[in-house]
């Protein structure tokens, strides 16, 4: 799994899962500019979502699952 570290480190921390058949970029485009002043953001990409064409996609459950160390 990939994800991204954006926005305002000192602000609560928003974890950021896009919806399916997409990345994050493409899902929040048009809301990261003003979530990042407020918050600090996780954004995640799903496996099978981050360019490379070896990783397959996985059922989205076990993807939120596989999430659940990066949440404190």
């Amino acid at each position: 799994m990939q994800f991204a570290e954006l926005g305002n480190r000192d602000g609560r921390t928003l974890l950021l899962l896009p919806g399916t058949a997409c990345t994050w970029q493409l899902n929040f485009k048009n809301v990261l500019a003003a979530l990042s002043e407020r918050y600090h953001i996780i954004a995640v990409n799903y496996d099978g979502f981050e360019g490379d064409p070896r990783v397959l996609f996985t059922v989205v459950p076990r993807v939120i699952v596989s999430s659940f160390p990066y949440v404190s």
